[in-house]
């Protein structure tokens, strides 16, 4: 699957860095026991999505072989022998069954499930619809966050309203399918993020938290629902009179980030739906989500997503769907 390969020019001392190819598709077809069942006009690689090449070092950081979100009106049913890394399922709408071994799990709405899968294992579209995101992932720190998920219960994690799981699920949708060092370290930043906000979540700090603070709930709501709004922490603390230390300590806690990040993280999500789904310019856009500034608004997106708003909306269109 991955072959280390020493760049030319560089002393023994340096670190060997390993080329991620579309090797992975052939590993994937070869681990197909039987023909999978399909919608139609789709082929057997359908639950691939996408393949990626990657360079790294080593494989200390984390890599995304293949993936992307998929819409499916049935049927699934792949059988497989098992894949030389870790698998991720994030259903959005819909559900399916997971089957490996005895252990049979039930992928419904708002779950996620990350697994190794190495092992043989099966898994069956048993809704009309199934909508979901799934990854195949490498990196030695991938068996780490598995421990931590299955320590804490069976690996199958229920995803409350508001996370940023979705979030990091449409930045990776949206990657390059060949990627440079900087892009590389970028898809190990999301994908960090995204499975330690699943282990945040799976260790009980969950979003909907009945005794979360009213307060903390407005605000979050505020936010999600006003996303242009000039929001400071300076207004919230006159508004709901409590210290902005304690707004932002309290609403870190409950919800998992800074109120400012928050906020930054609804901006760039409104954006992304946005791009994907209307013709307004990146002007427009930028001040749809309170960001006037057009230069600053690309600077940031580009930080967050790891490309301008023009080069997601054309991988957008081009990601299959």
């Amino acid at each position: 699957m991955c072959s280390g390969i020493k760049p030319s020019g560089r002393s023994n001392s340096c670190r060997r860095i390993r080329l991620v190819s579309s090797d992975f598709e052939n590993e994937f077809q070869k681990s197909i026991i039987e023909k999978p069942l399909t919608p139609e006009g789709t082929g057997a690689g359908m639950l691939l999505c996408k393949c990626y090449s990657s360079r790294l070092p080593d494989d200390m950081l984390l890599c995304l072989l293949a993936g992307g979100q998929i819409s499916s009106s049935g049927p699934i049913h792949y059988h497989l022998h098992g894949l030389r890394c870790h698998m991720l399922i994030y259903t959005i709408n819909g559900s399916a069954k997971y089957t490996c071994g005895h252990s049979i799990k039930q992928l419904e709405r708002d779950t996620v499930y990350f697994t190794a899968a190495d092992s043989e294992f099966s898994i069956e579209q048993t809704s009309p619809v199934w909508d979901f995101y799934i990854g195949y992932i490498s990196g030695r720190t991938a068996a780490s966050y598995c421990d931590i998920l299955e320590q804490g219960g069976s690996g199958l994690v229920r995803i409350p309203p508001l996370s940023s799981v979705q979030s990091f699920a449409d930045q990776l949708s949206c990657l390059p399918e060949v990627s440079d060092i900087r892009e590389s370290l970028y898809i190990n930043r999301l994908l960090t993020g995204l499975l330690s906000e699943i282990c945040v979540i799976a260790s009980g700090t969950s979003a909907d938290d009945p005794d979360i603070p009213i307060y903390i709930r407005q605000m979050r709501s505020e936010m999600d629902e006003h996303c242009s709004s000039d929001f400071t922490l300076a207004g919230f603390e006159k508004k709901y009179g409590k210290s902005r230390y304690r707004l932002c300590h309290e609403f870190t806690k409950y919800c998992g980030m800074p109120p400012i990040r928050y906020l930054i993280n609804v901006r760039m999500r409104t954006a992304r739906h946005l791009l994907t789904t209307t013709e307004m310019s990146v002007r427009e856009i930028g001040s749809a989500v309170g960001i006037d500034d057009t230069n600053h608004f690309i600077s940031l997106f580009r930080r967050i997503n790891g490309m301008t708003p023009l080069v997601y909306r054309r991988q957008s269109a081009d990601s299959p769907e």
